[in-house]
C-alpha cells in the first residue's frame, strides 16, 4: 500500500497510510480526520462521514501474542531457505529452524522480533526468536559443515517456533 522507500517521515501521509494498514490487518476500523475539525471524534463515534474511513478486514481472530508481533520494531532481519520461504507463502505453519536460514542481518539477542524474508527480498512475516544473531549464525555454519560431510537428518535447532511467527 505504501512505498517506505521514498521517505521515512514522521507524521506524514506515509505514516498514516501505514498505520491504516496495520490497523486494517489487525481488524480495527481507522479514520484519517483533521484534527482542527470541531467535534470530530465525536461525530465519527457517532458514524458521521467524516474523513477517510479505512474500514477492518474480516480476518481470524488473531491473538496478543500475534498483535503484538505484527506492531513490534523488527531488531534485525533472517533470510529463509526457498523451501520455507514457499512453505510461508502458502501460509503453512511452520518453525524457522537454523539449518534452513540463509542470512543473518543486524545484531539483536534472544527473545528479539526479527523480520523473515524470502531470498528475492520479500517479507514473509515476523517472530521472536529464541536464540541471538552470533548464535544463529554459529548453528548455521554447524549446519552447513555437517551437510558438506553428507550428513543429513540432524535434529536441527529451531531460530523462531511457529506459535512465536506472524505472517506479513
Amino acid at each position: 500500500m505504501v512505498d517506505d522507500s521514498i521517505t521515512n517521515g514522521k507524521g506524514g501521509m506515509t505514516s498514516k497510510l501505514r498505520m491504516a494498514q496495520l490497523a486494517m490487518e489487525l481488524g480495527l476500523d481507522m479514520h484519517i480526520v483533521n484534527g482542527k475539525t470541531e467535534h470530530v471524534v465525536t461525530r465519527v463515534l457517532a458514524g458521521e462521514n467524516v474523513g477517510t474511513h479505512f474500514p477492518a478486514h474480516e480476518i481470524k481472530k488473531l491473538s496478543d501474542l500475534k498483535k503484538w508481533l505484527r506492531t513490534a520494531p523488527a531488531q534485525g532481519r533472517i533470510v529463509v531457505s526457498t523451501t520455507l520461504a514457499d512453505a510461508y507463502c502458502k501460509r503453512s505453519a511452520a518453525s524457522v529452524l537454523c539449518a534452513g536460514i540463509e542470512k543473518v542481518q543486524g545484531a539483536f539477542a534472544n527473545h528479539a522480533v526479527v523480520e523473515v524474508y524470502d531470498d528475492k527480498g520479500r517479507l514473509l512475516g515476523k517472530g521472536q526468536v529464541r536464540l541471538s544473531s552470533v548464535e544463529i549464525e554459529t548453528r548455521m555454519k554447524f549446519h552447513v559443515e555437517r551437510r558438506s560431510q553428507g550428513i543429513t537428518g540432524d535434529k536441527a535447532d529451531i531460530a523462531i517456533h511457529y506459535d512465536y511467527f506472524t505472517f506479513a
